[in-house]
């Protein structure tokens, strides 16, 4: 009788634990986010394990080491998650996912395509490849729907879930469209 209770007490106390390191995590990515377009990847369910915080596009998660290895995430705004790099195959997730389904360890590349700055006639995400770096990353080409100024590059930027525009400029003689334009992270 005593050893039942004892077993009992210890799933009791283990179970406990596990529902309050879940909490911690859950809380730690609100902590983090700070109401900005972001995603934290976990590679176990409900939000356990290894974890990955990003906040900008990624078009190929080998880059980070976690590449088919997302099993939870918890997303801030409108992210499209990708089976294969540069953004194939995709579906478009936010909130909490406790487990994912059919895109179980099969994540590989994800980008923020939620928002366009309030202006319907913006498109919401670059169709391009971009070129991601440590601080800044490259959308090269035109960029319909935006002229070639200071404020529009800025937007575009935003758009995309980065700081603002560093350097932007046009493509051959078609000196009003925006084209090639430099974010920061």
């Amino acid at each position: 009788m005593k050893s039942k209770k004892l077993m009992l007490m210890s799933i009791g106390i283990i179970s406990s634990l596990a529902i309050g390191t879940q909490t911690v995590n859950a809380q730690g990515w609100r902590e983090n986010n700070s109401g900005r377009p972001s995603v934290t990847l976990f590679n176990e369910k409900d939000f356990q394990g290894e974890r990955r915080f990003i906040t900008n596009d990624i078009p190929d998660l080998t880059m980070m080491d976690f590449n088919d290895r997302t099993k939870s995430l918890m997303a801030q705004g409108n992210w499209e998650i990708c089976e294969d790099p540069y953004y194939r195959k995709c579906v478009v997730i936010s909130g909490e996912n406790r487990a994912l389904g059919n895109m179980h360890r099969k994540i590989s590349s994800i980008r923020y395509v939620g928002g366009n700055n309030g202006r319907p006639d913006r498109p919401n995400r670059y169709e391009g490849r971009p070129v991601a770096g440590i601080n800044s990353t490259f959308y090269p080409n035109f960029i319909h729907g935006y002229r070639n100024n200071q404020r529009d590059a800025d937007d575009f930027c935003r758009s995309q879930g980065k700081s603002g525009a560093i350097a932007f400029g046009s493509i051959s003689m078609s000196f009003d469209k925006l084209g090639d334009v430099l974010c920061r992270n």
